[in-house]
């Protein structure tokens, strides 16, 4: 039914099983407490070792420790927590780059003027099936960019092109028309199968420029939909990137800009680094 028109062992740090054999002889069983990192018998004799210190145990740890952390450890940490935090927004920024060219490369991206007829009727097929399934999780309309992808294709084989028009664009709207005509003989499964993905997005507002709205769209022509068009000479791939041409759609090239998250973070970092 379409929504549209109508668990290993651990050793033990070394330091504290290496001790002097002579300590040893006296001490008989130092070796099976140090062993025992939860008896509360070795638990004491840390502690005491922590508190006191000797010799030169004492002045190693001392002088190895960071300047910081002799006199409280405060900065220290704080200089470290600022790094760890600077890592996060940097990783941030490489991800988000990275899915926007993976983005790029797998979603078909084409702008449109918000108040075109294409953009009104996807926005209405939204809000219908958002009525009929929010809150609901036993319906049987499956997921919504399955309907929309329905939406689209009907608005596009309503949109015929002249007689005179170019070959091409003719043959586009046949197989675009051709696979509209098939689209409710699919089941839910066939048609998640072929579209992967079709939804839209308002686009940041330009001064001085025409509210657009970029539309999104993923499918797969090598699904079992796909060889019911093989005899045709365009694929629905290549129709539908006529078609939405002709319908005065335009092809985004290379990876969306940055979000204004990103921009944040990118500008919190250049501060960081200048302060």
């Amino acid at each position: 039914t379409f929504i549209g028109k109508d668990g290993t062992e651990t050793e033990l740090n070394k330091g504290s099983e290496d001790k002097d054999p002579s300590q040893r002889s006296r001490s008989p069983r130092a070796t099976s407490k140090a062993t025992l990192i939860d008896g509360k018998d070795a638990k004491k004799g840390d502690d005491k070792k922590d508190k006191t210190g000797t010799g030169s145990e004492a002045s190693t740890a001392a002088s190895a420790a960071p300047a910081g952390a002799q006199h409280g450890g405060k900065s220290g940490r704080r200089r470290g927590d600022d790094q760890v935090i600077e890592g996060i927004a940097k990783l941030s920024l490489n991800t988000a780059q990275r899915l926007r060219e993976v983005e790029n490369a797998v979603i078909e991206s084409w702008v449109f003027p918000s108040d075109h007829q294409i953009i009104k009727a996807l926005a209405d097929t939204g809000k219908r099936y958002h009525d009929l399934c929010a809150g609901k999780t036993d319906h049987k309309y499956g997921p919504p960019h399955v309907h929309k992808w329905g939406t689209l294709m009907r608005c596009l084989q309503e949109a015929k092109p002249p007689s005179d028009s170019r070959h091409d664009i003719i043959v586009a709207f046949e197989v675009v028309y051709a696979h509209y005509q098939q689209l409710e003989k699919f089941d839910l499964e066939d048609m998640a199968e072929l579209c992967r993905h079709c939804r839209t997005k308002t686009c940041r507002e330009q001064k001085d420029k025409v509210a657009r709205t970029r539309l999104f769209y993923a499918i797969n022509t090598s699904c079992s939909i796909g060889p019911r068009m093989a005899h045709r000479p365009i694929d629905l791939d290549m129709a539908v990137k006529l078609m939405l041409q002709q319908a005065g759609g335009t092809k985004s090239l290379g990876p969306a800009p940055p979000s204004m998250l990103e921009k944040q973070v990118g500008n919190w970092l250049a501060t960081s680094k200048s302060d």
